[in-house]
């Protein structure tokens, strides 16, 4: 799928716009009429920029008061780890997500991942401070678990319109698997042999073109 960076980016950092109810709303990184677009990347690597990787319960979302300094709301996701595939994380956690609410100031980033109490996911983490847990590449280090069928698959929850850039290369061909509903044990196993620079039991590529897309 694709890398950290926003394609097209509003020269606008941040827009305000009065709503019902005395709520504002700060668009952070793009305007509103502005869709995400990610440079295309591989599971490998993803899995390789991450300094964990770690299938997740999501217990809770909470808001922190913004400090002085702080220029947008953020979100707290706190989190139960279900499974170490690459590092090694804590038992619970809180992942920092850009955008959130503070009294009356909404701050939403299009690109940032979105997390439901109760859902379970596979992060990709980095560490940008010691102690501060974020998603590597924003909403591109975020994948759904959903069951199926009484079968386990590993879903990313963007829709593949938002990956920029024309198939040119084998990594944009092995790229396309992560738009694809993945089975859970494939995926698993697909980033811990990553993760130990090993490569992994099915070709990226072939399974790219045999899977349906998510």
């Amino acid at each position: 799928m694709f890398a950290a960076k926003r394609v097209t980016l509003s020269n606008t950092a941040r827009k305000w716009c009065a709503l019902p109810l005395s709520l504002t709303v700060m668009v952070l990184c793009a305007a509103l009429v502005s869709a995400a677009s990610y440079l295309r990347t591989t599971l490998q690597d993803l899995t390789t920029r991450s300094m964990a990787v770690a299938e997740v319960e999501v217990l809770a979302r909470n808001y922190p008061a913004m400090k002085a300094g702080d220029t947008f709301p953020r979100t707290h996701v706190e989190v139960k780890l279900l499974k170490s595939l690459k590092g090694n994380m804590p038992q619970q956690f809180i992942i920092d997500v850009p955008g959130g609410i503070d009294g009356n100031i909404a701050g939403y980033v299009p690109d940032a991942p979105d997390f439901s109490i109760g859902e379970r996911s596979i992060v990709f983490i980095k560490e940008p401070t010691p102690g501060q847990y974020m998603i590597q590449d924003l909403g591109l280090g975020k994948f759904n678990v959903v069951d199926r069928d009484h079968k386990q698959f590993v879903e990313s929850p963007l829709c593949s319109k938002a990956f920029a850039g024309k198939i040119e290369n084998q990594k944009d061909v092995e790229a396309n698997l992560l738009t694809r509903s993945i089975p859970y044990d494939t995926f698993c196993e697909m980033v811990v042999s990553y993760s130990v620079a090993q490569a992994p039991a099915q070709d990226p590529a072939l399974l790219a073109a045999l899977l349906p897309p998510s």
